[in-house]
């Protein structure tokens, strides 16, 4: 079984942590809780009972920085071995935060996005999926952030419940990105890559649909060159 790591330093992990039981967790991530936190040498581990490692994950600061994490937080991230064959944390690193964070039950957010304060002071997670879902922007209430004690700019991974007006809410636990800023902007820079990407190919298709209504007389004379011209002109009108 994982027991207690001693790290490089010689600082002794706790012995025990609360258990967890995994409900949701994206290909390839793992979820554990921190075993221990050392701001001084600027290290933290992660013990990970579900993933059958001898030993717990090391998470260098360049990952999360200590101050951002205290013992028994759970935490989800890949893993990949350093050059002694030993698990390391890699980047991102998430940590569960908000109401029922003791939960042992532990499932990811199905949706990810930045929080954001509107012209009207009113908070929202900015979320291009949220948004083609339910047709407006999830919100959070000024209570529940601080309770998840987020702040703008903050990345977060998220579930959706509805209010009682039907407006989607991100709801609690949720888990924000403690990794560098660098990589915020870089899961955010991806995840709109990923949006356009999407536009362009739905456009592609409503273009190939468009054609399809736009057929021309079987008995046309043409030629090729110039049904090609023709098919060009009916895309561009089309648009």
């Amino acid at each position: 079984g994982q027991g207690p790591a001693r790290d490089t330093w010689g600082v002794e992990a706790v012995k025990d942590v609360d258990d967890l039981e995994i409900d949701w967790m994206p290909d390839d991530f793992h979820a554990g809780r921190v075993s221990l936190v050392d701001v001084a040498k600027n290290v933290s581990m992660v013990r990970c009972p579900a993933s059958n490692l001898s030993r717990d994950v090391y998470v260098h600061q360049s990952v999360a920085e200590p101050v951002a994490l205290a013992v028994n937080d759970v935490t989800c991230f890949k893993i990949h071995l350093n050059k002694h064959g030993l698990p390391q944390a890699s980047a991102p690193l998430w940590k569960r935060i908000g109401t029922d964070i003791g939960d042992s039950l532990v499932r990811f957010g199905e949706f990810q996005g930045l929080v954001t304060r509107l012209d009207d002071g009113s908070i929202a997670i900015d979320c291009a999926e949220v948004t083609e879902l339910h047709g407006k922007e999830a919100t959070m209430t000024e209570d529940a952030l601080n309770e998840c004690g987020l702040v703008e700019g903050n990345f977060i991974a998220f579930d959706v419940q509805c209010n009682q007006s039907g407006d989607p809410e991100a709801a609690q636990p949720c888990w924000i990105c403690c990794s560098s800023e660098r990589w915020v902007k870089d899961l955010v820079t991806k995840r709109s890559a990923l949006e356009l990407e999407e536009g362009i190919a739905d456009a592609a298709e409503c273009q190939k649909i468009s054609l399809s209504f736009h057929v021309l007389p079987s008995h046309s004379n043409l030629s090729a060159d110039e049904t090609a011209q023709a098919l060009q002109v009916l895309a561009f009108d089309s648009w």
